[in-house]
Order: C-alpha cells, then sequence, then structure tokens
C-alpha cells in the first residue's frame, strides 16, 4: 500500500469509504446511527461496481464501515472482491461481533487492516457511552484480529476537543500492550 501511495499523483485519492450498512449492534450515545430507526443497506451490485470503479480509477484502498459493517450480509465477498482487485482492505468496526472465527474468515476473503473502535483504555468510558460489556468485547476484537495477522488499530473518538489529563497516554500504552499497531484519534461530532 506504501508503495502504490507514493505513486499517486498529488490529490489523487487514496481510499474508498463504502457505507454498506446502517444498521448497527451498539446505541452509542454519541453516534449518529443510534436509534436511527431504519436499515440502509448497499446492494451487492453496487458495491462491485464501486470497487471495480474505484480499482480502474487507480484509488488503492477500500474501507468498509457502517453503522456496523460486521453486520452486512455481504461483507466477505465484498472484502474478497476488493482483493481480487487488488485493493488494499480495511474494515472499520466497532468489534462487538468479530470473534476470531470471523476474523480469520475476513483474513482468508482478503482483509488487510482493521480499525476497533475503543474510546478509552479501561471499561468506564466505553461501557457507558456503548454499553455494559462493550470494552470486554472489543478488547477482545482487538486479540482476535492481531492472531488473524491483520494490521489493526485502536480508534477512538476525542471528545470535547480533549482528553482528561493522562488518558490519551494510557490509550495509547493499552493499544501497544495489545499489540495494535496503533491508534486513530477521531474528532467527535454532534449528532445533528
Amino acid at each position: 500500500l506504501k508503495t502504490r501511495l507514493a505513486r499517486l499523483p498529488s490529490g489523487a485519492p487514496h481510499s474508498i469509504f463504502l457505507g454498506v450498512t446502517s444498521r448497527c449492534d451498539l446505541a452509542c450515545r454519541h453516534c449518529k446511527y443510534a436509534g436511527l430507526g431504519s436499515s440502509l443497506e448497499m446492494p451487492a451490485r453496487v458495491l462491485r461496481k464501486l470497487l471495480t470503479e474505484a480499482a480502474a480509477a487507480g484509488i488503492p484502498r477500500a474501507v468498509f464501515f457502517g453503522g456496523e459493517p460486521l453486520l452486512y450480509r455481504g461483507l466477505e465477498s465484498g472484502v474478497t472482491a476488493a482483493s481480487g482487485l487488488g485493493l488494499f482492505t480495511e474494515l472499520d468496526t466497532n468489534g462487538v461481533t468479530l470473534t476470531a472465527a470471523r476474523a480469520s474468515s475476513l483474513a482468508a476473503c482478503g482483509l488487510s487492516s482493521v480499525m476497533i473502535s475503543l474510546h478509552s483504555h479501561s471499561a468506564f468510558r466505553p461501557d457507558a457511552l456503548s454499553g455494559p460489556g462493550s470494552f470486554r468485547r472489543a478488547e477482545a476484537a482487538v486479540l482476535a484480529a492481531r492472531r488473524a495477522g491483520l494490521i489493526t488499530y485502536v480508534s477512538s473518538c476525542i471528545f470535547g476537543g480533549s482528553l482528561p489529563s493522562g488518558d490519551l497516554e494510557r490509550l495509547l500504552a493499552f493499544a501497544k500492550r495489545s499489540g495494535s499497531h496503533g491508534a486513530r484519534l477521531l474528532a467527535y461530532s454532534p449528532r445533528s
């Protein structure tokens, strides 16, 4: 991926982000998908067309997200298609249902990387935001992804523009201890 990105002309798109479903298995207080009340799914033919066009345009990376992309019925076939087109494939997930078996299955389909939502280094904040047990399940998902050989990132929302004193250091230390390859920090944007 790094080599392909280096070859892109200046200003060329480096990724296609595919919102494959609006469904989610959590109801995070900060998320725009919580309590949406309707379910939108990307048709498989549309997904294939977008992947084919992205590859033809020289875009090297496809990111599957949602809602929760692990709930999308065509995820494995979408990952297989993207990988078959030579795209670096990435999953942006809450990790609730990313078991060892599912991580291995997705890796076998050609998934390269996974970003797992985890909003703190300890259970208190994630469980308060996303529901009891969400921290434990995300922590298990990080381990499952690493064991499946996937490049793994902890993905965290930054609320109110900052973290309480020391929290960033503790989050990064947690990411390192868990075997993650890094951390992605996202600015919180309120639901409209």
